[in-house]
């Protein structure tokens, strides 16, 4: 006969150990798709990924990425971890060095294991496992092999046996319809024992089949489905939409920025032509000015020249240009005789001058609407 196959400490070392924080596992819990995480590593994964999410409803595996949803919508996402089964047989192999017979090390004998008793969560060597096959009180008990013991569903699997949620080492036998939730006989005699319809779990289930609530659920399902689908498919409309709506805004500031840029500029050349028209006008006005006080200046230059001229001319002659230049002195005199002075002189709107205080373009604000568009659920099925 073939030798019996051990695990040793190499070989569970991989099963052991978290795919998350690739150390040994502290509480391991399992998802539904059966693989499982540390306490810790689960809640932090589960903190990240909701993070981003509004109204959270569950989060990918972070090994197989499938779906798992939250254990209520009334409970934070930070306390999700905790509603999740513990794998019981993965903590108890995390807390063993080497996986040695049970029944041999209380005898004292130090023998490796080829079986493990999920029903005991006990491993067992190959003499022993045959011995606990054949043992009334334990000939229905699960057995796998060490080999099987790699594949962690198998011990995932294990620890999905119908116990108690709140007596782990009872069966769950019966069902309390007042609290609609399965329990054990403990729980009845404990937080059930005042409720009115407490019945067993195979008249539960025969009554589920019966009545149809089971077909009637999956009915509500698929409609929710549909439902949901059509509010992700107007939702991804509205996302469309949303971002027309930004990019229509936008060109319509982009497009006022430019009837103002455009506006302002023919603002500023019709102010820049007007200054140069009036700096041409005043120019000439103070050029004529400027060449009028020339022509009094040469004038008097000319009665300077004729007074010395007439000094040695006959009396006749002398008190004749001495009247002339006397009355054009006199002339001269009453003749104004100030420096023109011109200068520009700029007054801004005030409006114009209110513009570089505006705050902003456009007040912007982000009008949002919702329907309910789920079906309504029965009161109880």
């Amino acid at each position: 006969m073939a030798s019996a196959t051990t695990t040793t400490t190499e070989d569970s070392d991989g099963l052991t150990k978290c795919s998350i924080c690739l150390e040994q596992f502290k509480t391991p819990r399992f998802l539904p798709c059966l693989h499982s995480f540390c306490h810790g590593c689960l809640t932090s994964y589960i903190q990240t990924s909701c993070r981003s999410k509004e109204n959270p409803v569950g989060f990918q595996c972070p090994l197989c990425k499938k779906f798992t949803p939250g254990p209520s919508t009334s409970v934070h996402p930070m306390e999700w971890s905790k509603h999740f089964p513990i794998n019981q047989i993965l903590s108890e192999f995390s807390n063993q060095n080497d996986l040695m017979c049970g029944a041999c090390r209380r005898d004292g004998e130090g023998k490796g294991a080829t079986d493990y008793c999920i029903s005991c969560m006990e491993a067992l060597c190959d003499n022993c496992s045959k011995y606990h096959k054949k043992n009334l009180a334990s000939s229905n008990h699960k057995l796998c092999t060490v080999t099987d013991l790699q594949k962690r569903d198998v011990l995932t699997m294990a620890s999905l046996e119908s116990k108690c949620l709140v007596h782990k080492d009872r069966p769950i036998e019966l069902y309390c319809n007042d609290h609609e939730e399965p329990c054990c006989t403990m729980c009845v005699s404990t937080k059930h024992r005042k409720c009115d319809s407490v019945e067993t779990i195979e008249e539960k289930a025969k009554k589920l089949r019966e009545n149809k609530a089971y077909e009637s659920l999956l009915v509500e399902v698929k409609e929710t489905e549909k439902c949901l689908c059509t509010i992700k498919r107007t939702q991804e409309e509205n996302i469309s939409k949303f971002e027309d709506n930004s990019n229509k805004v936008r060109e319509e500031i982009n497009d006022l920025d430019r009837k103002i840029a455009q506006h302002i500029e023919r603002l500023k050349n019709a102010s820049l032509d007007q200054i140069s028209r009036l700096t041409k006008e005043g120019k000439e006005a103070m050029t004529k000015n400027t060449e009028a006080l020339s022509d009094q200046i040469q004038l008097i230059h000319f009665c300077e020249a004729e007074l010395k001229k007439a000094s040695s001319q006959t009396d006749v002659e002398f008190v004749v240009g001495y009247r002339k230049q006397k009355q054009m002195v006199e002339n001269l005199s009453k003749a104004e005789k100030v420096p023109l002075c011109i200068a520009l002189n700029s007054v801004i709107p005030e409006n114009l001058k209110c513009f570089e205080k505006t705050p902003k373009f456009a007040e912007l604000t982000m009008l949002q609407s919702a329907q309910k568009l789920l079906a309504k659920r029965p009161t109880k099925w």
